[in-house]
Order: structure tokens, then C-alpha cells, then sequence
């Protein structure tokens, strides 16, 4: 067998610009929505949203710069853009230069010192992707069909996040809240490669949606139990809805949707026990599934984000 290694993140971060301003550069996770820019090790589920999964297969990860801008204000406001690559999915394909970008921004602030909320704004687009494959399938007589996607896309995302913790002290006891809602558009082409001569090709107007819903509680110091709710929809169409059936993006007037719970047992800061189910309704038949999940930290490392 075969054992693969990737490089997560590796970056440059300025400390002191000054008025606020940061800049980042090298391979990092992007600040589209709020999950994204969080390590697995940090999420709340031991899985991605579904609208995470279809979007940006888990995470959005790219090599390019960032900007943010930090403002002098008792509320938090901070405004931020990123020049990607472009090279990785969802744009997927081979450039030269700046192949995607994003802009974002967040707003939040504390409501006594047992409450706290953050909203945010983000928007990714890659113009001129050139041949972004996704999975394939194989037909008995031939070699794997696989979908091709070259032309525009953009992903509009809005996050809300709210915190509750008695008399400020998260330790003991805590509430967290947390939604994100995608839209994405798409305007191109498809082709199904590998599907002999001559090509099989449509003309590509999709538009996909979805959000989640989640909420944790942390009942004793070191006890916590979650619910999580995630819902999809799309509406594509095309010039040849055999071609878009082959590539998986027929609508079918179905609406995946999951249900997933967790209960969590903290020993320490640095480790944690979950068990989590899900009912997961993506396709045709609902399928059930139970994850055990173990996780340890090694060495120092900063405070997570809000």
C-alpha cells in the first residue's frame, strides 16, 4: 500500500502593520463562511454540513495572500480579502496567477458578560475555471465517465453564531448556537470526459443552496451533548438533461437533509471522546450511521477563533 501525506497550512502572518491591518500569505484555510477556517480538531461534529461537503469537499483550502482590516471600534468589525490560486476545488483547475478571490466580513460583540454574537458575510467566485472534474463512474465496456466542468462560479455564505456562558466562565457550563446558510451559481459547461466520440457536453445553469443549523451544550465541566440539522436544495438546468443525469446534476425533486447527535466526554483540554449518530436522507434510502471519534492535541498551540 500507498501512504500520502498533505500540507494543511503553511504561512507567513505579519504581527505588526499597524492601524489593524494583517496580511497573510502561503497555503491557508479561506474565511468563507465560519466552519471553514476552523481546524477539525476544533468542529463541534466529527463530520463537515452537507453544504460543506458538496461545496468545498470538507474545507476550502488554497495558496494565495489575505488582507484583513481590524477596526478601532468597541464592537469587533473586522473586513477581509483573499487572492487565490484557484488551483483547488471548487475551481479546480490549472492557472497561472490569481484564479479565485473572496471578500468577507465580520460584526460581533458582547451582551453583558454572559452573552456574546457574531454575524458574518463572505463571497468566493472563480471566473474561467477550466475543467474542474468531479467523480466518475465506469460503465461496463469502457473506462470511467468522469463530469468536467469549465465556466463561472460564485458562493455567497452568511454565518451566525451566539454564545452563552454563566457569570462569563465557559468551563463549567455553556450554550453555543450556529448557523450558516450557502448559495452557490454556476454558469458554464459540462462535459462527460471519457464518454467516446463524440463528447458528451451540456450547457450548465446550476444553482445549489443550503444551511445548517447546530447547537451545543456543556451540561457538567466535563460533559457535552449536541444537534445538528442540515438541509440542501438545487435547481440546474441544462441544454441535455441526459447529460446532467450522467453528471449527477439532475434535480430528481430531491432535498437531502440530516440529523446528527453528539455526546462528548472532555477528560482534559486536550482530548476528547465522542460518540455521534446521524440519519443521514441524502439519497434514496436513509442511511444510519454511528462514529466514535478520539481526539488528542500535542504541544502548545494559539486560542482557537471565536
Amino acid at each position: 500500500g500507498q501512504t500520502e501525506t498533505e500540507l494543511e497550512e503553511a504561512f507567513i502572518q505579519t504581527l505588526g502593520l499597524g492601524d489593524g491591518f494583517t496580511l497573510k500569505a502561503g497555503r491557508f484555510l479561506s474565511e468563507i463562511g465560519y466552519l471553514n477556517q476552523k481546524h477539525v480538531h476544533a468542529w463541534d461534529f466529527t463530520d463537515a454540513p452537507l453544504i460543506y461537503r458538496g461545496l468545498f469537499g470538507d474545507q476550502l483550502i488554497d495558496d494565495g495572500v489575505q488582507m484583513t482590516w481590524l477596526a478601532p471600534t468597541d464592537t469587533f468589525l473586522q473586513l477581509g480579502a483573499e487572492l487565490l490560486s484557484g488551483s483547488r476545488f471548487p475551481a479546480g483547475g490549472t492557472t497561472n496567477g490569481i484564479g479565485a478571490w473572496t471578500a468577507f466580513t465580520d460584526i460581533g460583540g458582547d451582551i453583558g458578560i454572559e452573552h456574546s454574537w457574531q454575524l458574518g458575510l463572505s463571497h468566493w467566485q472563480a471566473n474561467n475555471i477550466k475543467g474542474r472534474d468531479s467523480g466518475g463512474h465506469a460503465h461496463e465496456t469502457g473506462a470511467a465517465e468522469t463530469p468536467s466542468f469549465s465556466g463561472d462560479s460564485k458562493i455567497s455564505a452568511l454565518d451566525l453564531v451566539y454564545k452563552w456562558a454563566p457569570h462569563g466562565n465557559p468551563g463549567n457550563r455553556n450554550f453555543k448556537f450556529q448557523f450558516e446558510y450557502f448559495d452557490r451559481k454556476e454558469d458554464g459547461e459540462i462535459s462527460m470526459l471519457n464518454s467516446g466520440f463524440p463528447l458528451e457536453m451540456t450547457s450548465y445553469d446550476g444553482h445549489q443552496k443550503g444551511w445548517y443549523a447546530q447547537a451545543t451544550y456543556k451540561f457538567k465541566p466535563q460533559w457535552q451533548a449536541g444537534f445538528r440539522y442540515d438541509y440542501l436544495d438545487s435547481n440546474n438546468r441544462g441544454s441535455d438533461a441526459d447529460v446532467l443525469a450522467e453528471a449527477g446534476l439532475d434535480n430528481e425533486g430531491h432535498t437531502p437533509q440530516r440529523y446528527s447527535a453528539t455526546l462528548e466526554w472532555l477528560p482534559s483540554e486536550f482530548s476528547r471522546l465522542r460518540l455521534q449518530y446521524n440519519q443521514d436522507k441524502s439519497y434514496t434510502e436513509t442511511d444510519h450511521q454511528f462514529l466514535l471519534q478520539y481526539t488528542m492535541s500535542l504541544g502548545s498551540h494559539s486560542a482557537h477563533q471565536f
